[in-house]
């Protein structure tokens, strides 16, 4: 079969662009109201900083303790995202835990970075092992 994998579907890897498309199916993305709407849709890894500093708000109807009955399986978009092929997972992590203690100086954060591949590789085996 002659088929050539560039022209397949292609599909994206940010856990935030995986975000617009859906938003986008679900919309009337056609439209000039549709399209006035996905034009308004904002969607990050991180809290940037323009919305750092507002105040955050919970919808209880979206909350995975009301929603899902217990026992019942789930994902995170970031794990799914790495799955897939997206690379940044670790860092957006890492990046999370330094903005919420404030240590994001970058002296501080490549070191940190970089530990923290060279233990992943060293660990992996170790787990491979102990899960056989």
């Amino acid at each position: 079969m002659n088929t050539k994998p560039s022209h397949g579907p292609i599909h994206f890897r940010s856990p935030a662009k995986i975000l617009w498309r859906t938003v986008r199916g679900m919309i009337p993305h056609k439209t000039k109201r549709g399209e006035a709407a996905l034009a308004r849709l904002k969607a990050y890894e991180v809290v940037t900083p323009p919305y750092d500093r507002t105040k955050r708000i919970v919808i209880p109807d979206a909350l995975k303790v009301l929603r899902l009955q217990p026992g019942h399986k789930y994902c995170l978009l970031g794990q799914l995202s790495k799955e897939v092929g997206w690379n940044y997972y670790d860092t957006i992590r890492i990046c999370v835990l330094c903005i919420g203690g404030g240590c994001c100086d970058e002296d501080i954060m490549l070191p940190l970075l970089k530990a923290l591949r060279t233990l992943a590789g060293r660990i992996e085996p170790i787990i491979k092992a102990t899960t056989e």
